[in-house]
């Protein structure tokens, strides 16, 4: 009888180790494929969903990386603040554009450096050219914690209204729920022009410049973090990036 169950034992821990190792296998597959999970937020020029020639400059950016690097990716397009929080959660995440701001500089690992771009108030009328003319107005549109989202909320603005979309906020502007729209210059230009508006568009004065970089989570292996910033710093040094950005301009 013992040695019944002794055998009944054994066969039952096997089928479980069986068990475990092919539900690890996929794990295991990925891991030697070198795959790498791209989080990014609808936020044109830098990221373009349902783009496939143009994907946005910082994508193709990461891609050509990833593919010096011989590691391939999937994509996953998702709400700004959503994508910041996934991206936090997740140790094969990185996302192609996100400006260094101090309120996030402890939350993910700054991978590289890429460019430069300049934020600014928009409007339908006459130009705002700075921040106190920008507090006199009675609504300004901003993205939910995107970067003048941040920057204004931090220096005491009250007049601000929050969306999801850039494209929300050029429809308001358009339609006068807004006053003015503080957001990046090139993504201004870009969704103003996409959402086939005919009204001319007044940029103020740069307000701030914002550096932008490739980030992941605090999660994801030093390793490959020191691969992919070495990857686009040379990038950075062989023009490839510039040659990029200048397909959006």
């Amino acid at each position: 009888m013992r040695q019944m169950l002794f055998s009944v034992t054994r066969s039952f821990v096997l089928r479980l180790a069986v068990a475990a190792l092919l539900m690890t296998a996929p794990v295991h597959a990925a891991e030697r494929s070198g795959a790498d999970h791209f989080i990014a937020a609808y936020y044109p020029p830098l990221m373009i969903d349902g783009e496939t020639e143009m994907p946005g400059s910082s994508i193709e950016i990461l891609r050509e990386a990833a593919r010096r690097l011989g590691r391939s990716n999937t994509i996953e397009f998702l709400p700004f603040r959503r994508a910041l929080k996934t991206l936090r959660h997740r140790d094969d995440a990185l996302q192609p554009a996100l400006y260094r701001l101090p309120g996030r500089e402890k939350d993910y690992r700054w991978i590289a450096h890429t460019h430069d771009v300049y934020d600014a108030f928009h409007t339908v009328g006459a130009p705002i050219d700075n921040l106190e003319a920008a507090r006199k107005l009675d609504r300004i549109g901003v993205e939910t914690d995107a970067s003048m989202d941040v920057f204004l909320t931090k220096i005491g603005f009250t007049n601000i209204e929050r969306v999801d979309s850039p494209t929300t906020n050029a429809q308001k502007l358009r339609a006068g729920r807004i006053d003015a729209w503080a957001l990046t210059h090139s993504l201004a230009v870009w969704t103003w022009k996409k959402a086939g508006i005919d009204q001319p568009l007044t940029s103020g004065t740069a307000i701030r410049t914002a550096p932008v970089y490739v980030v992941a989570g605090l999660n994801y292996p030093p390793d490959r973090v020191a691969a992919y910033r070495a990857t686009l710093r040379g990038m950075k040094a062989d023009g490839s990036i510039r040659a990029i950005l200048e397909r959006y301009r």
